[in-house]
């Protein structure tokens, strides 16, 4: 039997009016990779920050190498080699790569006092390409580089000192499958070198390839151990619902009901990324958005939502219309969830009431002065008719888990008649039971006549919402095609393939 390197032991942990882990026992030998599951808001994350010192916890142990720690930090837990990569990257959008990946490692001169930012920015490169495998100039600055660029540089930065415990929290979620195949390489590099692994992912098919064990947590509890060769997807599940919850798809037989109506006719559309793409969008329809990371299908929907400047011709309901902000969207009823739920989605020191009527902040403001009691009756429909888990309309968003958050950040659009609304992959990150009750909503949505474009990389996803799918590959249009037509050969043919011509 593998030494056992981590040990935690009745370990909880409560934030105002949530008990987020609830006498958790949790132990890994050395060298070996172990996956954790569980829905949002199981407790995994509040595992993870405390044992990286970012939490400290109400009771409960933390033994690593047989040595206790009763003060734990930040900076205790990373000199004893705790490194995480958290689902969401906290990276300095000034900084350079090279000066974040060597972060309090930096080479410094004849006089200590300055920088040595040529031996550093040389030690940045030599580490991207022979751990990562990626050509990055580590004098860019963070915030030119791209969602997956940014998350190999948080990779790259952890593996500057060789770490005992290396915490990965759903670290392929903006990647391409190269960039999956290299990530999972270094994996197993790091494993045969003794150090273990944390694998946090809500995907099943990548925590059977890569790991050899999984913890599975459920409302703030640790629930079981297995070993992932003696077990399989729908033993996993139920242990993560508490009962039997079959994963839910469309039916062969299922049909949806689209309007003929065109509500969106997009022509020759033209930005950052995009060339001369034209496109409909039919009422009550969603529309996929499919490519490669990088193909333009964010660039698309920032530039058409007015975050991007832009040339060709937008029609409503076969109007000819401007859309040059956001606020010019809103005001004719089309809501846009980005994908950085963080950055982008959310004011996380807001309410969840305070968030869900952002949007639309002057219809709940008579006066000049916001009308509390109604914008709390509005939150509370929103949250009984979402799901939302929360003790209140008054929680502070970021106490809420990854997908009662992304829950909030659509239901920001929900509180008045919508026409089009646009999501930048609202799966991302979430577990399977927030998944389906996320699909369950996009297609009552859609059933009751607002038109949907999603923009997802799982084919799954895309056979699950979709009634089409519009495929894009180096920022021009490939193909558009039904969903009750296409396999996954058919659409990465599309996306990546060399063959197929562009769609005028």
């Amino acid at each position: 039997m593998n030494e056992s390197l981590l040990n935690m032991k009745g370990i909880t942990k409560r934030f105002p009016g949530i008990l987020a882990l609830d006498s958790v026992d949790f132990d890994v030998p050395k060298g070996e990779i172990r996956a954790i599951v569980g829905k949002n808001g199981a407790g995994k994350s509040t595992l993870i920050k405390i044992l990286t010192g970012i939490y400290t916890p109400d009771s409960g142990s933390v033994e690593i190498e047989g040595k206790h720690f009763s003060h734990i930090t930040p900076d205790v837990m990373y000199s004893e080699g705790i490194q995480a990569i958290y689902q969401e990257n906290d990276l300095v959008s000034y900084f350079t790569v090279g000066e974040s990946i060597m972060l309090n490692n930096e080479s410094r001169g004849t006089v200590r006092a300055f920088i040595d930012r040529r031996d550093m920015n040389e030690k940045a490169h030599q580490l991207l390409l022979g751990k990562i495998g990626i050509d990055i100039d580590p004098r860019k600055l963070i915030r030119d580089l791209s969602v997956s660029e940014k998350q190999l540089v948080q990779i790259a930065k952890a593996l500057v000192r060789e770490p005992k415990i290396m915490i990965f929290d759903e670290p392929t979620a903006p990647l391409s499958a190269k960039e999956i195949d290299k990530l999972f390489e270094i994996i197993r590099g790091l494993r045969s070198h003794g150090i273990t692994i944390i694998y946090i992912s809500h995907r099943f098919e990548e925590i059977f390839e890569i790991a050899d064990s999984i913890t599975i947590m459920r409302d703030g509890k640790k629930i079981v151990d297995l070993n992932l060769k003696e077990t399989n997807e729908d033993e996993i599940i139920s242990h993560m619902t508490g009962g039997n919850m079959q994963v839910a798809s469309r039916s062969e037989g299922e049909k949806r009901r689209v309007s003929d109506e065109i509500t969106l006719e997009v022509e020759n559309l033209e930005s950052e990324r995009v060339n001369k793409i034209s496109f409909s969008l039919y009422k009550g329809e969603v529309l996929g958005l499919f490519g490669a990371e990088g193909a333009g299908q964010v660039e698309l929907v920032r530039a058409f939502y007015g975050l991007l400047p832009k040339k060709g011709k937008i029609k409503l309901n076969g109007k000819e219309t401007h859309i040059r902000k956001p606020t010019d969207a809103i005001r004719k009823g089309i809501g846009y969830v980005p994908r950085d739920r963080k950055e982008e989605s959310l004011v996380r020191t807001f309410t969840l009431a305070e968030n869900v009527t952002l949007s639309h902040l002057n219809a709940f403001s008579p006066g000049g002065f916001v009308n509390k009691k109604s914008e709390l009756e509005m939150a509370d429909q929103m949250i009984k008719d979402l799901a939302i888990s929360t003790r209140s309309a008054k929680t502070v968003v970021s106490f809420l888990s990854g997908g009662n958050q992304q829950k909030v950040a659509i239901a920001r659009w929900l509180a008045f008649p919508l026409k089009i609304l646009i999501l930048d992959y609202p799966t991302m990150g979430v577990d399977v039971q927030a998944k389906l009750e996320i699909y369950r909503l996009l297609k009552k949505i859609s059933s009751e006549g607002t038109s949907i474009i999603i923009i997802t990389p799982e084919y799954e996803e895309i056979k699950m919402l979709c009634d089409r799918v519009m495929i894009l590959k180096d920022g021009q249009h490939r193909a558009t095609l039904d969903v009750k037509d296409i396999d996954e050969d058919i659409l990465l043919k599309h996306a990546i393939g060399s063959s197929g011509s562009v769609v005028s």
